[in-house]
């Protein structure tokens, strides 16, 4: 088991350094010529500055999520409104709280070899069970937002 592990890390070791060279060898040629895609570089930049411009003015023009009818729809209405106003935030935080019990699961089932109940919560729950339940979350608001919108 452990000369599999050696192998596999040399091989990793091996395929970052030639990807590191690759990439150095290619801004030296690109130093060498004397000449860059400044022009291409330019117009991509201009292209997404108005496209995000573009972006922020229809933002800020929108103003949610209109609410009428019966007292059920009103409720379920306001609801997806106040979503739709925090949606960026609860997003950010779904994927940081997800990234975050990935990680600590990942490391808890690595360091408890013998704990094996230990283990069996870090996979299961840590590693599979929040990163899945925030997936469902994060879409299905998103869907109940798309509903009203």
């Amino acid at each position: 088991m452990r000369k599999g592990w050696n192998r596999a890390c040399r091989v990793l070791f091996v395929v970052a350094l030639l990807v590191g060279w690759m990439g150095a060898s290619e801004r030296a040629v690109g130093a060498e010529d004397g000449e860059g895609d400044d022009g291409v570089y330019d117009s991509l930049k201009k292209r997404i500055r108005e496209d995000w411009d573009k972006g922020v003015s229809e933002a800020k023009k929108d103003d949610g999520i209109e609410v009428k009818g019966d007292f059920l729809e009103r409720a379920a209405r306001g609801v997806a409104n106040g979503l739709y106003a925090r949606m960026t935030g609860i997003k950010a935080g779904a994927l940081f709280i997800g990234i975050l019990s990935l990680v600590a699961g990942i490391l808890i089932a690595a360091l408890s070899k013998l704990n094996k109940s230990l283990r069996r919560f870090a996979i299961q729950v840590l590693v599979v069970t929040v990163p899945a339940a925030l997936t469902i979350f994060v879409f299905g608001m998103t869907r109940f937002v798309s509903i009203f919108k």
